[in-house]
């Protein structure tokens, strides 16, 4: 997961993370020094609260979306973005994926 948020940090700038989850990522992404802002969206609520808890106490700013990332990525401007971390919780049986 750390390799993960560092790649996609890697330009700097602004990162969106899609699912907050345990913060695990979300971590990595803070630390890396050329990240200026870093936009999370999760659907969760109990989550969300964590996300909201992790954004007042962050070294880089976080601004949180609350939603499912299908409404909420159309509401953002195209190409604002300089790196895209996508690490998401299937809703449902169906988006589950077998091996």
């Amino acid at each position: 997961m750390h390799a993960l948020a560092f790649s996609a940090s890697s330009n700097g700038g602004r990162v969106l993370e899609i699912g907050f989850g345990l913060a695990i990522s979300a971590t990595a992404i803070q630390s890396v020094e050329r990240v200026t802002e870093h936009v999370i969206i999760e659907c969760n609520d109990a989550v969300y609260e964590r996300l909201l808890e992790f954004a007042a106490t962050a070294k880089k700013k976080v601004t949180p979306l609350k939603g499912y990332w299908q409404d909420v990525v159309p509401t953002l401007e195209d190409g604002s973005f300089d790196g895209i971390l996508y690490d998401t919780y299937p809703l449902a049986e169906s988006e589950w994926h077998t091996h």
